[in-house]
């Protein structure tokens, strides 16, 4: 069996009708007018803005636990031209008792391969301060590497245009 009922009719909305509850409520309510107390002398607030440090060279940082052992030399590093500012490059290494690098994995690009690159070089050079010797016997098993991060933070300089477009 089928319904067969009609549709329902909406009634159109009376138009005159709509505001007249408003309109009845605001002609028999007032709102007291109140001042509003305006400054008599507005005086600018000063904000001091603490810029964060301008990084104008690259540097090395030595993370995790090879940190507790310093590098025998300092590393400078180049400011490397780039299109782009750089990120880090992050160098994971294990150095040995003596304070050679022994292992070596690129972590953390830093969206240009040649500086990239350098980073991987510079690691493989660098030695670490050397375990004290009670802690190393000469004629065992060589003792486990210590592990760290060497994050190379690039100063990036602005890259001449050239027409072949470069990296």
């Amino acid at each position: 069996m089928t319904n067969l009922s009609p549709p329902p009719r909406l009634l159109p909305p009376v138009t005159a009708l709509l505001g007249r509850t408003f309109r009845a409520f605001a002609s028999t309510s007032s709102v007291p007018a109140q001042a509003v107390p305006l400054p008599c002398d507005p005086k600018p607030i000063e904000v001091t803005i603490t810029p964060e440090p301008t990084v104008t060279r690259s540097e090395l940082r030595v993370e995790a636990e090879l940190a507790a052992r310093p590098l025998l030399s300092p590393v400078a590093l180049p400011s490397i031209p780039h299109s782009d500012l750089l990120q880090n490059s992050v160098v994971r290494v294990g150095v040995d008792a003596q304070g050679w690098v022994r292992s070596q994995v690129l972590l953390a690009t830093s969206g240009a391969k040649h500086a990239d690159q350098w980073a991987l070089d510079i690691s493989r050079r660098v030695r670490f301060r050397p375990l004290p010797t009670s802690r190393t016997d000469r004629n065992s098993v060589p003792a486990r590497l210590t592990r760290g991060e060497l994050v190379f933070q690039w100063h990036t300089l602005p890259q001449k245009s050239t027409a072949s477009g470069g990296e």
